[in-house]
């Protein structure tokens, strides 16, 4: 204190010395009276009548003065006081302190007091229509209009600090003022605040507004207490009329609430209704401030006293304003409203909130990121019109933490709440992306009639109590959804289970996308570890899931199930390519109710992503329930249904034909490869192989037959189609790989078949003559377990080079590697020591011949 009254003392002196156009005078206050000389009104007057100089009043009035209540001198005007026209005026209530001792232990000495004033048009504290003016060091309360109002273009570059407004002067209850701050008509540039403690304005208590600005812009708000005791700590509330807030910005611009620095922090908590209004205003920056705790930011001090509002509310077109950001210090701390966190938008409004930007706060937490602060409805909510906004980023500390609200996370809701992205936030789990601390429904919601909105990527959607994403309704379209990871904690490694699906598509939401075509793992979605599965689509239409691990981590080589299946789905053309859907606790994919003309190709569905673990699902690769209509559907080409707990692909139900199965790797599956039940696919029969070498036998009428090489009688290795004549009769004339081979059929419909029975390959016999020329053959036993033997025929002496590679490239082994003569020849592979999958030999004869070849380990 000693320190602030040698500074106060020291500007009043440069003041009161500096020459100019005209000289500073300095006028003091020595008595409460309303009226006379050495009055408050005396001294604006004067200060008034003083054109062109820098003035400053000045507190001296005695300890015996009437309006002296033992701590405060009450200064009550009876009608306004005059309004300030002169620019550059200092009210310095700090200079009481100064020339008569720290009288109020609690807060400022001087109060002006508008409790005698009824006229509404005449209750304004202070009256500000010039620039360069400063309020400081006052109790300003009691008026029943406002306590401080800046209006009109010639009101620029204000200052008000120091002062507590809306209070009583110990800053324990109310002394409302009807709005606390009231900055309109072109006034703007005004500081209020400005950092630490000496600066520090109380603004709490007003039945409206703490600080309202209309048509005003480029103001800067930082390091007050609006809405809370000057501790911080407890709750004097702004807008106790319940339609107000804490501040209320409206057609303003480039205006600036809170700072980086901790002493530029506001604290706009335990305010009737929003801590901040916004409508009508454009590129505004809100940074670094806690709304809805107290100073601490670890106890909830929550607004929204009187059971309404919203922590921060952006409506009516308010566009390009940035909330919080991805530096130290700039995310806010929004939480404890009993309704929405943040709201941008507004229902049935012709202008669009757009291009806003949320980054780094923490929405529904404590300052900590671990404590529940809920909002009592949804984190972030964008609405109609809310188009282009941005809601978190990848850039370090600009993801938000979006947890432990009653509803869902993140909500874009309505026609016109089109075009937002959501990226790079933890929504449902704690800021350290370890725990879970659940929304209690889900994590992003997207409803009625949203379209070409962007979740990801970047997104950590676990632990909250319903969906991790939820997409529903007819007009619901074009959502894309990649990059996330859903059910896991932030490394991908370990469950935080979201309690319903992961994704959830539903009510004829359309033509969204989950993942990407490209297949690329940058737009991979892991969706992994939910407690009733990974994606449920459910009576959807023209959807894309592609490129994404379900049920295992972000790896891929490790199951963390979905409880149930991977994927449920009914609906009409979806698309399920690409994906690694593996490891869940009920099937790969299970398709109930109805479906119809849905493809299902390419993925990888029972094995790890390298192909080389078993991580099989416990139901079967793709089930059809039974009760399921189903028609027209494609599964194939190119899956991989290895290893599941059931069959490769069961359909259980006569409602269900026109399956189309063809070309994929149904291999090692418990209990068979393809089974259809009571009458699935017209009761199509299975054909029957009668011989090996080459490859003949019987089937349905005029059928396609696709031959499989396996080593039992299921269909690892695709080898060839043929078509079964009228009498169903066919043939291949071809080699196969072998150990078996089995066949399905199917009919012109589209109707395939179970394998057949399995047949024994008939072996490549080495000729002991001379070959005419250099060959490679496929490699026998294939698939084989450990070991298999590979041929060779080399028409001329040459060196000869024979090698194992895997997947990735890399040479596991040099088979022969010397100079040969011309004839046949084998060599062979041990694999006893590596894991399951795919292997490539090559051959290199000299510079004569060149081959390449594929070959299949299951152990």
């Amino acid at each position: 204190m000693e320190k602030r009254n040698i500074l106060i003392f020291l500007i009043i002196l440069l003041i009161t010395s500096c020459s100019g156009f005209l000289s500073a005078d300095t006028y003091v206050v020595t008595s409460t009276a309303d009226n006379g000389d050495g009055s408050l009104r005396w001294a604006l007057t004067e200060a008034n009548q003083h054109a062109g100089a820098a003035d400053t009043i000045v507190f001296n009035i005695p300890d015996t003065d009437t309006g002296f209540d033992g701590a405060v001198w009450w200064i009550r005007p009876q009608t306004m006081l005059p309004v300030f026209y002169d620019d550059s005026t200092w009210v310095s209530g700090e200079s009481q302190t100064i020339n008569m001792g720290n009288k109020n232990t609690k807060g400022p000495e001087v109060l002006i007091y508008g409790g005698d004033i009824t006229d509404p048009n005449q209750a304004i504290g202070f009256l500000i229509m010039s620039s360069g003016n400063k309020i400081s060091g006052l109790v300003i309360s009691g008026f029943v209009s406002f306590g401080i109002r800046f209006r009109n273009s010639t009101a620029q570059h204000n200052e008000i600090c120091g002062n507590y407004i809306g209070t009583d002067p110990a800053g324990e209850n109310a002394m409302p003022n009807l709005t606390g701050i009231y900055i309109s008509r072109y006034a703007g540039s005004t500081i209020i605040g400005g950092g630490g403690e000496e600066r520090r304005n109380i603004i709490s208590g007003n039945i409206q507004n703490g600080i309202y600005t209309v048509l005003s812009d480029s103001n800067v708000i930082t390091g007050n207490y609006i809405g809370t005791d000057p501790s911080g700590k407890f709750s004097i509330p702004n807008a106790s009329d319940g339609k107000h807030s804490g501040i209320w910005i409206s057609y303003g611009k480039h205006n600036i609430i809170g700072g980086s620095d901790a002493d530029k922090r506001n604290i706009i908590s335990g305010n009737g209704r929003d801590a901040i209004h916004m409508t009508y205003a454009d590129s505004n920056t809100v940074i670094g401030n806690y709304m809805g705790v107290d100073v601490t930011g670890t106890v909830l001090l929550a607004n929204g006293t009187t059971g309404k509002g919203d922590g921060f509310d952006i409506r009516y077109g308010s566009s390009y304003n940035i909330i919080g950001g991805s530096s130290p210090g700039e995310g806010n701390i929004v939480c404890g409203s009993p309704n929405m966190g943040i709201r941008i938008g507004e229902t049935n409004y012709v202008s669009s909130s757009d291009h806003n930007i949320v980054l780094g706060n923490y929405v529904g937490t404590d300052v900590t990121g671990k404590k529940s602060f809920g909002n009592g409805n949804h984190g972030i909510y964008l609405l109609q019109d809310a188009k282009h906004n941005v809601i978190g980023s990848n850039e370090q500390g600009g993801g938000n933490v979006v947890s432990a609200n009653i509803l869902s996370g993140v909500v874009i809701k309505d026609a016109g709440a089109d075009s937002n992205i959501v990226a790079g936030n933890k929504i449902g789990i704690t800021a350290s992306g370890e725990d879970p601390l659940p929304n209690g429904e889900n994590g992003v919601l997207i409803v009625d009639s949203s379209s070409y909105n962007i979740i990801g990527p970047g997104n950590i959607i676990s632990g909250n109590l319903n969906d991790g994403i939820e997409v529903q309704g007819d007009f619901t379209t074009e959502n894309t959804i990649y990059g996330n990871i859903i059910g896991l904690n932030s490394t991908g490694q370990d469950s935080i289970a979201n309690h319903n699906y992961g994704i959830h598509i539903l009510s004829g939401s359309d033509n969204n996308i989950i993942g990407s075509t490209d297949l690329s793992s940058e737009k991979r979605n892991i969706i992994s570890g939910n407690i009733m599965g990974g994606i449920l689509l459910d009576s959807t239409f023209n959807n894309i899931v592609a490129g994404n691990f379900i049920g295992t981590d972000v790896s891929g080589e490790k199951s963390l199930a979905n409880f149930l299946n991977g994927i449920l789905m009914n609906g009409t053309k979806n698309l399920i390519k690409g994906n690694l859907i593996s490891g869940n606790g009920g099937a790969g994919i299970c398709i109930f109710d109805s479906s119809y003309s849905n493809v299902i190709r390419e993925n990888t569905i029972g094995s790890s992503f390298n192909l080389q673990n078993h991580l099989g699902n416990s139901g079967s690769g793709i089930f059809y329930q039974k009760g399921t209509s189903a028609r027209q559907d494609t599964i194939g080409p190119d899956n991989n249904l290895w290893n599941n707990g059931r069959f490769g692909v069961e359909v259980s139900d006569s409602l269900s034909f026109a399956l189309y199965i063809s070309k994929n790797s149904i291999a090692g599956n418990d209990s068979g490869g393809i089974s259809l039940k009571h009458k699935a696919n017209k009761n199509i029969s299975a054909p029957v192989i009668t011989q090996s070498g080459p490859a003949m036998g019987t089937g349905p009428s005029n059928s396609v037959i696709e031959i499989y090489s396996d080593s039992d009688g299921q269909g690892s290795l695709f080898e060839a189609r043929v078509n079964a004549d009228v009498n169903g009769d066919w043939a291949y004339q071809g080699s196969v790989t072998g150990p078996n081979i089995t066949a399905i059929a199917i009919d012109a419909h589209g109707n395939t078949s179970c394998f057949s029975n399995s047949y024994s390959a008939t072996p490549v016999i080495e000729n002991s003559k001379k070959p005419v020329d250099f060959s490679l053959s496929q490699n026998y036993p294939n698939p084989f377990n450990p070991e298999t033997a590979i041929r060779f025929s080399v028409a001329e002496r040459t060196h000869v080079k024979v090698e194992v590679y895997n997947v990735n490239g890399q040479i596991v082994a040099t088979l022969t590697d010397k100079i040969y003569d011309p004839g046949a020849y084998h060599v062979f592979f041990n694999a006893a020591g590596l894991n399951s999958g795919i292997y490539i030999y090559r051959i290199n004869a000299g510079k004569k011949f060149t081959a390449v070849k594929k070959m299949l380990l299951i152990k």
